[in-house]
């Protein structure tokens, strides 16, 4: 995958998913799924921002 692929899909991914992430979601993983509810959501959403939000900024600084 190209970098440009890869920076689109964190902006996509801040822009459009981590917000979506606050209303609830489902992880899966391979011994079974579990159930994120709205109460903790954001929580796990403030961290996927912070975590995304990096990766982009590192992105972005290495294709300058």
């Amino acid at each position: 995958m190209r970098d440009t692929d890869t920076i689109d899909a964190l902006r996509y991914a801040l822009a459009k998913q981590v917000p979506a992430m606050e209303r609830g979601f489902t992880i899966q993983t391979n011994y079974g799924e579990f159930r994120i509810d709205a109460e903790d959501a954001d929580r796990f959403a403030a961290l996927a921002r912070i975590i995304l939000g990096n990766k982009l900024s590192a992105m972005e600084v290495s294709n300058v």
